[in-house]
Order: structure tokens, then C-alpha cells, then sequence
């Protein structure tokens, strides 16, 4: 009789063991999913950003250009260059040129979403005041769906 009641406990033990397992296999399942489904999210980003006064360089370049940034005031167009990756067509994209005073300017703000689904370049031009634009110290911020990427641009216009 007391090795019956022993045999009885393993089993018990034995079938708590396999919920026990399978529970932990369910608990891992979901955990594995919730993680390859945030990481979707995040591989949405701006990648680079530059300016330009040729529309050859939204073209070529895959890669932004070094830095410092000068373009004549007299250029005919001056274009920000933004490579993103992954984007949708519910995205936007904000883009700010601002002076580089000690209380900065907006001189322009452009709020865009891709026509298309994925990755590539976009490319904005930048308002002329009066025929040209006007000389000095600037920068460019861009957003990503309402939220700085930390992407800022520092050029001259001499």
C-alpha cells in the first residue's frame, strides 16, 4: 500500500512537471513574438541627412558627403537630402531650417509623408526670400512621426 501511494506521487509529480514545462514553453513562445514584433517598429529610421545645391548628389550619393556644409546664396535651388529606411505611407516627415542664432529662427518648416512604402531618398528644396537666399548660419532638424530623430544638419550660406 505504500509503495502504491509513492507510485501515485511520481505520477502526480510527473504530469506537474509537464504542465509546469509546457507552461514555460507557452511563457517563451510569447515573449520570442512580442520581441520580433517591437523590433519592427524600430527599424523604421531616418538614416542621413545633408544638404545640397545639386540635384545630382539625391542621385548618386548613397552616402551623405563630409561635412562642412557651404553653399553660395546665390545657388538656383538648395536641396535637404533625407535617406530613411522602412517608412510607410501613414509616416511623416519634418523638416525645419532654422537660423543658427542664439534664439534660432524657423524659416521654414515642410511636414511630408512618403507616396511609397519603404526605403530610399526624399528630397526638399528650400525657399528662396526675395530671388535668393539670404546669407548666414543655419540648420536643419527632422522628425519622424512627431519625434526629433536627432538628425541636425549645420550649413552656411556664403
Amino acid at each position: 500500500m505504500i509503495q502504491s501511494n509513492y507510485k501515485d506521487i511520481l505520477r502526480n509529480d510527473k504530469s506537474l512537471v509537464s504542465k509546469r514545462t509546457i507552461i514555460l514553453l507557452v511563457v517563451i513562445t510569447l515573449v520570442l513574438v512580442a520581441i520580433a514584433f517591437s523590433g519592427k517598429e524600430s527599424t523604421k529610421q531616418v538614416e542621413n541627412v545633408w544638404v545640397s545645391d545639386s540635384s545630382e548628389e539625391i542621385k548618386e550619393n548613397e552616402d551623405p558627403p563630409a561635412g562642412p556644409y557651404r553653399l553660395s546664396s546665390g545657388s538656383e535651388t538648395i536641396y535637404v537630402i533625407i535617406s530613411a529606411k522602412k517608412l510607410e505611407t501613414s509616416d511623416s516627415i519634418k523638416v525645419t531650417w532654422s537660423s543658427n542664432d542664439t534664439e534660432p529662427e524657423v524659416i521654414q518648416e515642410t511636414t511630408i509623408s512618403p507616396s511609397k512604402e519603404g526605403s530610399g531618398k526624399i528630397s526638399l528644396s528650400l525657399i528662396k526670400k526675395d530671388g535668393s537666399y539670404p546669407e548666414g548660419d543655419y540648420f536643419i532638424k527632422v522628425y519622424l512621426n512627431g519625434t526629433d530623430t536627432g538628425k541636425k544638419v549645420s550649413f552656411e550660406l556664403f
